[in-house]
């Protein structure tokens, strides 16, 4: 993987497409990235498979609607925005999920190794590097903390490889268009948003009291 040295995109537990829409909360300091990093070994100690709301073909837990509230209100979101937020959010992602696999986005052990050893290599060489060792200083070891990444990666990287192929074939049509004013970036996040509003509906859930 070419790596550039910049600021990572932390795709952190359930921070895999919220960090893109948010920016990675415009990072304030090392204690917003230690209280993040608390949070994900609590649940990676305290795992619980209570249900918070389940659809036709996936089911979302209640410990991953608590864990993306609680990322929201780091960001500065009051209790009742970061809900909603939250359940938008992991709703829409166990959607894109389902849908990759569905369309065979299957991924082996081996591959999230080695997807995660090319995350170690961009973290190690990124300029926000600091803020990744304070959530990894939260957890017992090194190790602990990617072995919680490895969970993480079982549904996050095959929603990357649906999401990037989709978003290539959508570029490439548009560009066959020929018309030099499409703004491909705007076209595609519209597109997206679009997209992922479909597959929720679709997925049918309902909220377990």
């Amino acid at each position: 993987m070419k790596v550039h040295k910049k600021k990572i995109c932390i795709t952190i537990g359930v921070a895999f497409l919220v960090v893109v829409a948010i920016g990675i909360w415009a990072m304030a300091d090392d204690s917003q990235m230690e209280k993040w990093g608390g949070i994900l070994k609590e649940q990676s100690q305290n795992y619980s498979d209570e249900v918070y709301a389940i659809g036709d073909m996936g089911e979302v837990l209640r410990s991953e609607i608590e864990q993306c509230m609680q990322f929201y209100m780091l960001s500065g979101m009051n209790e009742e925005e970061a809900m909603a937020q939250a359940e938008d959010y992991m709703l829409k992602r166990e959607a894109l999920y389902q849908e990759a696999i569905k369309q065979g986005y299957i991924v082996t052990d081996e591959e999230i190794w080695e997807y995660i050893d090319e995350l170690k290599e961009f973290a190690e060489q990124a300029d926000n590097k600091g803020e990744i060792q304070s959530i990894m200083n939260q957890f017992e070891s090194e190790e602990a903390y990617w072995e919680y990444e490895f969970e993480v990666y079982k549904k996050n990287l095959p929603i990357q490889k649906y999401v990037k192929n989709v978003e290539t074939e959508f570029k490439h049509k548009q560009q066959m268009k020929k018309n030099n004013n499409i703004d491909l970036e705007t076209e595609w996040t519209a597109y997206f948003e679009e997209m992922k509003n479909q597959l929720l509906e679709e997925a049918n859930f309902e909220i377990v009291k």
